[in-house]
């Protein structure tokens, strides 16, 4: 089964944060980490409900706690994406 990577957030603090991390910039919406994996960019709070078990998401800023229950109850990874 394949596991995805999603980042959410602020467009202008994922953009700080991929930079940071040395990520390349995939389109609009993705980025190639530095090992080849592509993360997708969520802007939006509704689609977080696309994650699912094993699926890793970058959390850049704050995200409300119902979301973070949904998102633990799933079966994410949630990485807590510091700069």
């Amino acid at each position: 089964m394949t596991k995805n990577d999603f980042i959410f957030g602020s467009r202008e603090n994922v953009d700080r944060f991929a930079r940071a991390k040395r990520w390349q910039s995939n389109g609009r919406a993705s980025w190639v980490t530095r090992d080849g994996d592509c993360v997708l960019f969520l802007a939006f709070e509704e689609q977080l409900a696309a994650v699912g078990a094993g699926d890793r998401i970058y959390i850049v800023g704050k995200l409300n706690m119902k979301y973070v229950r949904a998102l633990k109850k799933a079966g994410a990874v949630i990485v807590e994406a510091r700069m």
